[in-house]
């Protein structure tokens, strides 16, 4: 931000330029002393302050620190208009920095601001206070309604002096104590406009009487001619010679004053953001270390500490996601009407990322964030169609072996249902569900899901025998009568019912089948020592794909499976079975739409 006030005009003709290079005014014997002149030394002085600032702080950069607050629980209180005769108002120029105590509750404050009747939004003269110390009944830590004010030292409106420990307001006698908001900057100097700037104490109120403030709070760096007639301290001091009190040079003053200013106000110039509010809540701040140096000494420091650091983080960040537009019940960041913070409508088409306060430093830069932030990130919505897609998997899950051969009516009273697990010693340590069974020429495979051990000293490989159709002791973890099968190995290992389908998320399945599902079919015997299944999914033809048990347990071998031009399955087997002999056949069927669920469907898609 340059210097916007021309002295380049009357009365003081000062036509400084720097790409002159003009170091210095040489003064000579004989001649006159122009007025420019000295007004052009004092500039030749200044740019070359400016330049070296300038390569040591950027504009706006803060060199002493002083620090700027903001309260969102400033006290204020309304007195009354008028007390004893005077006009509260006139306490303005007077009692801010003023001790005060309440006469009825012995409360302690300090008056922070002041507000006429005029300024105030609720029409009564307002003290803004830091309240230093309770009630005397340590109960009360606010002034009353209707109590009167004391000073607790003197201080004088005018010519009328307020005596220590006298009243001199009284409080509404209603609704006389409020809550706003207000910030504040401490004693500090600022580089700015190539001039180091005083920054004295000073506090500003933000909102009245609400606490959820939303401003760009900063300082207004004001430029300003002050002449003898408005000071009169810049006329001559000399008491005693001629000149004495006549009117001398005029002055350039800066004033850094701390102003809010809107956030969508983007007109403003001559401003040096400090903080950023909005509703209330801290969105940045904007005069940080990170200005405090000019680009070329934070570019070096930034490339020494890569190179010796690298990328690293010091407070980490976390992200998460919401939805972007608010309808009610998904907790939405933004409602109807609102933008994003990227200035985009919400919408049910996009999602916010949000990012949390953290710090880092990336290539040597530092990243210092200390609120959340909210990115938007657009909802995938374009689709593909996969026709004939196959996923292989393998279900089959653990197999436990055995050279027993289990008779019929064993399988078909405890088929899907459950049976009790043993280790060597017989003992029961745990239940399953029987889900199959089939039998090859050297061993017989019994399937089992849902194993569930009675405690945890128990797993698969301590299974050493199962029983099956037996009479099962929930309460004392026993099982008798049935029959107690023998395992002889355990191959493959525990599956859970759940499979990969694609990497890319999928957001519906249509027309699906399942193939070489082991299923569990019960009938009769028809004529001719055969066995005819319709509407069914049996798709094999080969012998050993089947395992047939029949009542009686008879032994018979499998001689042929065909399957017709309908698709009914016809099985012949070699010996002599009774027409109406019950079976149960496991064999492999493909079923046809099967109920599926997509396990990650509501995780990999966004409504």
């Amino acid at each position: 931000m340059p210097q916007s006030t021309n002295l380049n005009t009357p009365p003081y003709f000062e036509d400084f330029d720097p790409n002159d290079n003009f170091h210095k005014v040489l003064f000579r014997p004989g001649f006159p002393l122009q007025a420019r002149e000295l007004t052009t030394l004092q500039s030749i002085l200044q740019d070359q302050i400016e330049k070296f600032g300038s390569s040591i702080y950027t504009d706006g950069a803060m060199v002493v620190p002083g620090r700027v607050l903001y309260n969102l629980n400033a006290n204020a209180i309304l007195i009354e208009d008028e007390y004893f005769g005077i006009s509260a108002d006139l306490l303005k120029d007077y009692i801010v920095g003023q001790i005060i105590v309440g006469n009825t509750s012995g409360v302690r404050a300090k008056v922070s601001n002041f507000l006429t009747s005029e300024e105030s939004e609720k029409g009564s003269t307002t003290l803004y206070i830091d309240y230093l110390s309770a009630a005397s009944n340590n109960i009360d830590s606010r002034f009353l309604d209707d109590e009167i004010l004391i000073a607790e030292n003197s201080f004088s409106i005018g010519n009328t002096v307020i005596q220590a420990n006298t009243d001199f307001a009284k409080c509404l006698s209603s609704g006389a104590s409020y809550t706003g908001s207000t910030a504040k900057i401490t004693n500090g100097v600022y580089f700015a406009k190539g001039y180091f700037i005083k920054v004295k104490d000073q506090e500003i109120i933000l909102d009245q009487f609400t606490s959820k403030p939303s401003y760009k709070i900063g300082l207004q760096i004001l430029e300003e001619i002050v002449t003898p007639e408005d000071d009169t301290d810049l006329t001559d001091p000399s008491q005693g010679y001629s000149n004495f009190a006549a009117p001398g040079a005029h002055r350039f003053k800066l004033n850094a004053l701390l102003t809010k200013k809107a956030l969508n106000d983007d007109s403003v110039t001559d401003f040096i953001e400090l903080l950023r509010l909005e509703e209330g809540s801290l969105l940045e701040i904007v005069v940080d270390s990170k200005k405090q140096l000019a680009r070329n000494f934070e570019a070096t420091f930034a490339r020494r500490t890569y190179d010796e650091s690298g990328d690293y983080v010091v407070n980490k960040f976390s992200f998460t996601k919401e939805e972007s537009l608010n309808n009610g019940v998904n907790n939405g960041i933004f409602t109807v009407g609102e933008e994003t913070d990227d200035g985009n409508t919400p919408s049910k088409d996009i999602f916010e990322m949000i990012f949390s306060a953290g710090k880092a430093y990336v290539r040597g830069y530092e990243i210092d964030k200390i609120g959340s932030s909210y990115v938007d990130v657009e909802k995938p919505r374009d689709t593909d169609t996969k026709n004939n897609a196959t996923i292989r998997t393998d279900g089959r899950g653990v197999e436990f072996r055995t050279t027993s051969d289990i008779p019929y009516a064993a399988v078909a009273s405890s088929i899907s249902g459950i049976v009790t697990v043993h280790n060597s010693s017989d003992t029961v340590i745990g239940y399953a569900i029987w889900k199959s069974y089939e039998e090859y020429s050297t061993y017989n495979t019994l399937r089992l899901s849902n194993i569930r051990f009675i405690n945890s000293a128990y797993n698969i490989s301590n299974i050493a025998k199962v029983r099956v159709n037996g009479n099962i002791n929930y309460v004392n973890n026993t099982s008798s009568s049935g029959t107690l099968v023998t395992i002889s190995s355990i191959v493959g290992k525990s599956k859970p019912y759940l499979f990969n389908v694609f990497t890319t998320p999928v957001k519906n399945v249509e027309d699906t089948k399942v193939q070489n599902v082991l299923t569990k079919f019960s009938g009769t015997f028809g004529t001719n020592n055969t066995i005819s299944i319709s509407n069914r999914g049996y798709y094999s033809q080969e012998v050993d794909d089947y395992t047939l048990k029949i009542s009686g347990d008879p032994s018979v071998t499998i001689s042929s499976a065909t399957i017709n031009e309908s698709g009914t399955l016809e099985i012949v087997v070699s010996n002599t079975v009774s027409t109406g002999t019950n079976f149960i056949l496991f064999g492999p069927e493909i079923i046809d739409n099967p109920t599926l669920k997509l396990a990650s469907h509501q995780k990999m898609r966004f409504a």
